[in-house]
């Protein structure tokens, strides 16, 4: 974009409602800048030296730029990347409507419709930017019937090798399974699949999948060396574990995650026995053969080494990481066989029995948890409306506090977001509900995923690893569960446990956490059930809804803690405060800090 006025070399900032814009180049009387991803309809503001503004007025544009995948049968979930979608928007199919699945304001995802022939994809706004815009690019639709696989080569190899697959209808493969096992995999063509034999694969036939239906082999595919269990899955350092697989030989050698460990016995080719080495970091065990079949494979289960009491004093904590899951009560989590990863961490390290919520619902708990405020004050926020006026708050936090801090938010559009979308609900993303916080567009992001994600990237290094950070997540992975869309029942608390399963050993296998100054919260907001009464007090209530599990994790956590001194939110924000050595906001200064309980 370029912005053209007088008097504006020298200009220090551009924005556009609270988002900044990147100024490339400036002059007297223009600036070259560049159009921010979450920009919205709204005035544009320019600071020079000479503290000047000049204002103009920006319409954000309805546009599809590209759409993906470009052919499958129908059914597929189609991705659409543009800009200006928003909740008016809809969607039409070469001429046929289509159900809205999942929108942001730059991606927008929809279902191809039976009824649809292959064609280009318009999406029309019925509020600003109103208007309708069509993809220059065309979406091919395939024959909605199950691929086959005709054969594959080789029909033996070693975990990481490539294997082609042949076959029909191949276009729109959302997943290749070598038995149980997922492979990554390219298309090269309707009749072609390259795939890499993935971790754990066992004897088994191959599979491989489209919105038409599942295509399995008729004979099986044999890895020559793979390791395909190990059991335990987490122990102390001098444990026991067993590693089954195949294709082990006198040669073979074990790591965990690249530490060396001892062998204390063979049943070859497919037990190897080996002890923990005192050094081991979190991660996946890697058996090496020297001799035939050669090579190196690892384990797709993650070993995790035990992440509390390995300290025996408490250090001068530097990062401080809450974890928020939401909607259930104390007994529905804590002994629950559909929380069986949750149960085996707070028995490791440590558990608050008597911890309550602050009141109901869901946003004034982690207002309450992050600023401090104190239950009457709380009242703006008992609706869960998003961030608006009325529904925000000037109040100190703990973000505006901290030396440095950072939201990591899961399926959160784009930074710092204020509209709920899908499975993001902003009402349990704190920090956009405040307003002294100027960098929040910078500081709140959305999560990523566990092979790619800005919280392991930051927690890569103690000095880019912030002082404060929220790990949240969405709204099928936190408990809370939403219809149509997260599983339901039972099923979410089980949801939940899988993600903290897959993200807390990532967390714990960091340089940040293994250098010994990070402590963990996992903390539930409020409980659930029939007694939950919106507005209600809970940090003295006997009632069932208003207590809540809250897991303590941290190097000098003797494993097995419980504590049943009473906690809430409060506690929380004090004990966090007082960790980094900050002043207690508000309610936290009378709150009871958990840090002598818990060893911190």
């Amino acid at each position: 974009m370029t912005i053209s006025g007088s008097d504006l070399d020298g200009a220090t900032t551009v924005r556009i409602g609270g988002a900044t814009m990147p100024i490339t180049t400036d002059s007297s009387t223009s600036i070259q800048t560049t159009i921010p991803a979450r920009a919205t309809t709204g005035v544009i503001n320019v600071e020079t030296p000479g503290g000047a503004t000049t204002t103009t007025r920006l319409e954000t544009v309805l546009a599809v730029s590209s759409l993906s995948p470009t052919n499958a049968p129908y059914g597929t979930t189609v991705t659409l990347r543009g800009s200006g979608f928003n909740s008016s928007s809809t969607v039409s199919a070469n001429g046929v409507p289509a159900a809205v699945l999942k929108q942001g304001t730059n991606t927008l995802q929809f279902a191809w419709p039976q009824a649809a022939t292959s064609g280009p994809v318009s999406v029309t706004n019925t509020s600003a930017p109103v208007g309708t815009a069509t993809s220059t690019g065309s979406f091919t639709r395939v024959s909605h019937v199950a691929p086959t696989i005709t054969s594959f080569t080789p029909a033996s190899d070693v975990t990481g090798a490539s294997v082609t697959i042949t076959g029909t209808r191949f276009f729109g493969a959302s997943s290749v399974m070598f038995g149980t096992r997922s492979a990554s995999f390219t298309v090269a063509s309707a009749t072609s699949i390259t795939a890499t034999v993935p971790n754990g694969a066992a004897t088994g036939t191959l599979s491989v999948t489209t919105a038409a239906g599942t295509g399995t082999s008729a004979t099986s595919f044999t890895p020559q060396l793979a390791v395909t269990q190990v059991s335990p899955e987490a122990g102390a350092a001098g444990a026991r574990v067993v590693v089954t697989g195949t294709g082990f030989t006198s040669t073979s050698t074990v790591s965990f995650n690249g530490t060396p460990a001892a062998i204390t016995a063979r049943t070859l080719p497919s037990r190897l026995v080996v002890t923990v080495p005192a050094a081991a970091a979190g991660g996946p065990i890697l058996v090496t053969n020297t001799a035939a079949p050669v090579g190196t494979v690892e384990s797709a289960a993650r070993f995790n080494p035990e992440i509390c009491g390995t300290t025996g004093s408490a250090p001068p904590y530097a990062h401080v990481v809450v974890i928020p899951e939401e909607n259930h009560s104390f007994t529905s989590i804590v002994g629950s066989s559909d929380a069986p990863y949750i149960n085996t961490v707070a028995k490791q390290c440590g558990l608050a029995e008597r911890y309550h919520s602050i009141t109901h619902p869901s946003l004034p708990e982690y207002i309450a948890a992050t600023s401090g405020l104190p239950f009457d004050q709380l009242t703006p926020f008992v609706s869960d409306c998003s961030p608006k006026p009325g529904c925000t708050s000037a109040a100190d936090n703990i973000f505006h506090q901290a030396a440095s801090w950072k939201s990591y938010v899961e399926s959160m559009p784009s930074n710092c977001d204020i509209t709920g979308a899908g499975t993001y609900a902003p009402r349990h993303n704190p920090a956009v509900y405040y307003t002294d916080l100027s960098n929040c567009a910078a500081n709140d992001v959305p999560l990523g995923t566990t092979s790619s994600s800005p919280l392991l990237s930051d927690f890569h290094s103690d000095a880019t690893a912030p002082s404060v950070s929220w790990v949240v997540p969405d709204l099928c992975d936190d408990m809370h569960g939403v219809t149509n869309t997260c599983p339901g029942g039972p099923a979410r608390i089980q949801a939940g446990d899988s993600w903290l399963k897959q993200w807390l050993p990532l967390i714990t296998s960091t340089p940040t956490y293994q250098a010994g100054d990070t402590a963990i919260f996992i903390v539930w907001d409020e409980g659930g059930g029939p007694d939950s009464v919106k507005g209600e007090r809970c940090a003295s209530s006997a009632d069932p809804s208003c207590r809540v599990p809250a897991i303590v994790i941290a190097p000098s956590v003797p494993a097995g803690t419980r504590s049943i001194t009473p906690f809430t939110h409060y506690s929380l924000l004090k004990t966090t405060e007082n960790l980094l050595r900050l002043p207690e906001l508000a309610s936290a200064a009378t709150a009871t800090s958990m840090a002598a309980a818990f060893g911190l």
